[in-house]
This record gives structure tokens, sequence and C-alpha cells, in this order.
């Protein structure tokens, strides 16, 4: 006898079905059962206490089941591939459903009951056509990829209890347009919320440390998420390619920022806290309407390709404690006219500012730093500002062949250095420009200040 639920007597199983929904076909040497009929519901036996793993793998045909109310236990992949199965009815009794026990099967609608407090990996991955899933009150663990490409999941209310939600639990939930993470909630896997496209807003646990990576990479419809005050770190790629996300509060004791972390965000105005001592590669590039941002005095390096792409950034300004700008950590800022450099600074990395505007000031506030390459590649004009104070170390340079590209002029006295308007851009919407404008004229001010104040 084939042993495709241990606990139940298969002939017996089939000898309840009429005649004309018999198995016409018994395949894959155990598992597949194809019926001749479709839309056909199955019913177990009463005293069926388990439902063993890959039971019902692949059977055509089956679009209903409803299990006996003695079955506690679904084995992993039972009813994985079953394409025709819209509905189950699940006892009351039941406590475990294995892994992948849906895996790609056609169910519309879920109800969950009450004993259930997991859920297994990818139990649900791939049920393109599942609308509503009612989750238990006393869920405690949604397991890695567990409702995966579940196409048509609009809203999911999570459970209070709720503590771990496993890497790529919601990823590629295309219709999902919003998440509420509950206050236990203490681990959010990698890439949970992956390619979510309709996500609008995420609200985001108060316990939440780490935003691992790719967590809401490529969600292009988020526009709002408030990150807890005690994250410290944000992953790898964790809101790459998040379009609408103009603005990020980053929380005051954030340290850690990894690559691609906002890549291709729509991010307007970036302001990193006091304490932040790495960004990632290319952390923010291609965020094109970026036209501000503040650096904190932690920060010893601007790594390669950091800021590259930022199309609308009309000036910068690295504070004391910065000592190195990585290959092309500026490059193709096509809007970026003017650079105030720390005293801090010692390596300028090879095209830094390749691709810039092509007239550029920059006010260097020690002696100069050590060239890799030719960080100023492709620039028509350039100008240097150097302090007095450093006046012989940069004569020394001035013929050198890294700084052939620049014409090389000390501060005026008073330490404000002549400045000229930065000039439009064509390709860059006028909205982000009159913003970056007003942003450039507070930088001036602010700058002219400091230098009256020395």
């Amino acid at each position: 006898m084939l042993e495709m639920i241990k606990t139940v007597d298969l002939k017996k199983v089939l000898r309840r079905l009429p005649l004309g929904l018999l198995p016409a076909v018994v395949l894959a040497g155990v598992y597949a059962v194809s019926f001749s009929k479709t839309s056909t519901l199955l019913e177990l036996p009463e005293g069926a206490t388990t439902l063993e793993a890959h039971a019902f793998r692949g059977a055509v045909g089956l679009g209903a089941v409803r299990l006996p109310e003695g079955v506690e236990r679904i084995g992993a992949y039972a009813f994985e591939l079953c394409g025709d199965l819209t509905s189950i009815t699940l006892p009351e009794r039941l406590e475990t459903i294995g892994e992948y026990a849906f895996l790609c099967s056609g169910l519309r609608r879920v109800e969950l009951p009450e004993g259930i407090t997991v859920i297994a990996e990818g139990t649900f991955r791939g049920c393109e056509a599942l609308r509503e899933v009612a989750l238990p009150s006393g869920v405690t663990i949604i397991g890695d990829y567990a409702f995966s490409g579940c196409r048509a999941l609009e809203t999911l209310a999570l459970p209070a209890t709720l503590g771990v939600v496993g890497e790529g639990a919601f990823s590629e939930c295309a219709a999902l347009q919003t998440a509420v993470l509950p206050e236990r909630v203490t681990s959010l896997g990698a890439g949970a919320f992956r390619w979510c496209t309709a996500l609008t807003e995420v609200e985001l646990p108060s316990r939440l440390v780490t935003l691992e990576e790719e967590t809401f990479c490529g969600c292009g419809a988020l526009h709002r998420v408030c990150l807890p005050e005690d994250c410290r770190a944000i992953g790898d790629y964790a809101f790459a390619w998040c379009g609408a996300l103009q603005e990020v509060a980053l929380p005051s004791g954030m340290k850690t920022i990894g690559d691609h972390a906002f890549s291709g965000t729509g991010l307007t105005a970036l302001s990193l806290p006091e304490g932040v001592t790495q960004l990632g590669w290319r952390a923010f590039f291609k965020c094109e309407a970026l036209c501000s941002v503040a650096f904190p005095s932690t920060l010893k390096e601007v790594p390669e390709e950091a800021f590259g792409g930022c199309a609308a950034l009309p000036e910068i300004s690295l504070p004391e404690g910065v000592e190195h700008i990585g290959k092309a950590a500026f490059k193709d800022c096509r809007r970026l006219q003017r650079v105030f450099l720390p005293s801090t600074l010692a390596v300028l990395g090879d095209e830094a500012f390749s691709g810039c505007a092509p007239r550029m000031e920059f006010t260097f506030q020690g002696p100069p730093p050590h060239v890799e390459g030719r960080p100023f590649e492709g620039l028509e004009q350039v100008r240097g500002f150097y302090p007095s104070a450093h006046r012989a170390a940069w004569e020394a340079v001035k013929q050198t062949a890294a700084w052939q590209e620049v014409s090389l002029l000390p501060l005026p006295v008073s330490g404000a250095v002549p400045v000229s308007p930065v000039l439009p851009v064509s390709g860059v919407p006028s909205p982000v420009v009159s913003l970056c404008l007003s942003l450039q004229a507070a930088n001036m001010l602010r700058h002219m200040i400091a230098a009256s104040k020395n």
C-alpha cells in the first residue's frame, strides 16, 4: 500500500470518494494523486491524528480539503504544488504545520486555529492567489519565507505575541500595502519585506536594534518609515531602490550604515547623527534628489562611491575628523561645485570628484592630502584654497602631477572664500533645484559666520 498518509488507510479514503472522482493516476511512486475532475472535496476519516509529509504533493484537481478534528499535525510539503487547492478547513486541535506544507498551492484564504504558535519555514510560499490569512493570537514566530511570493496578499494583522519574523518572510508580496510590526518583535530577518512593491508605510518596533540586509530592498512605493531610537545598524541594501522614500530620521544611536543601504532612494536631505562611524560602499549611491548632507565628526572615511551619482548635491562640507575620501566617493555629482575639506584629511581617492560640475572650488583647512590617481579627472576648471599656515607645503605640491589640474590659491586673510552662484544644470527638476539653492544659501551663511569667528 502506498504510504501517503501513514496514520490513515489510503484505500479507505479513496473508497469514500464518489465513483466519478476516484483517482485516475497514482504518480511519483509514492506521493502524487491525480483526480479526473477539478474542484473536488476530500474529507479524511475521523480518527486520523497526523497527515504525513508529502501526503498530497502534486495532487491535480484537488479543490478543497476538510480535515477531521483529531488531526494535530500536518507534515512538511503535505500539499505542495496542489495548484487546484483553493480552500482547506483546519481542525481546532491542529498544533503543527510542517515546512512548505502549502508551497505553491492555490489557496485563496486561510484561517489558522489558535493552537498554532509557529508558522514554519516556507509554509505558504508561492501561494500567489492567497489574499487573506487569519493568524492566531498566540503566534510567536513567522519562519523564513513563510509568505514569500504571496503576490495577492494585501493586508496582514500580526498578533501582539509575535517576536521573530524570519528571513524573506514577506518578500515579493507585491500587493501588501502596510506593515505594522508588534512591539515584541526583536528579530526581523534579512529581506523580510524585499520587493514588496506596493508597500507604502512601515511601523517598526522600538526593540529593534539592527535592520538586516535587504529588509525593504526594492519597495518602490515606500515613502515613510520611522526607525526605532535603539536601532544601531542598517544592513546592506536595507532600503536600496526605495524610490519614493524622500526622508528618513536616523536615530541618535546609529553607528553603521551598510553597502548600498539607501542607494537609489528619493532622499532629499540627509543628517548623519553624531556617533556614525562607518558608511558602506555606495551607501547613498544614485540618490538623485539629495541636495543636502550633514556629516558627523565621528566619521573617519567617506568610502568608495558612497555618494556617487547624487546629481542634485550642490556642495559638501566634511567636518574635522574625516581622514579619507575613497575612490569615486562623489563621482558624477554633476551639480557639485563647492567642497569644504577638514585639516584632518589625509587621503584623497582616485576619481573622487570626477564628473562633477565643470567648475569647482575646494577649500582645504590643512596641509595637502595624499592624492591617489586623479581625483579631479574631467573637470574643466578647479580652484583650491589653502590656509596660509600651510603655504609652504602647498607651494611644494603645485607643480606635481597630482595637483596640476588645480589652480591653488591661499585663503584670504578673513578665511572666507570668494563664492560664485551655483549654476542650474539641465535635467534636474526645478523643485529640487529650488530646495538645493535654499540649503546652499544656508550653508554659505554658516561657513561665513564660522570664518568670521576664527
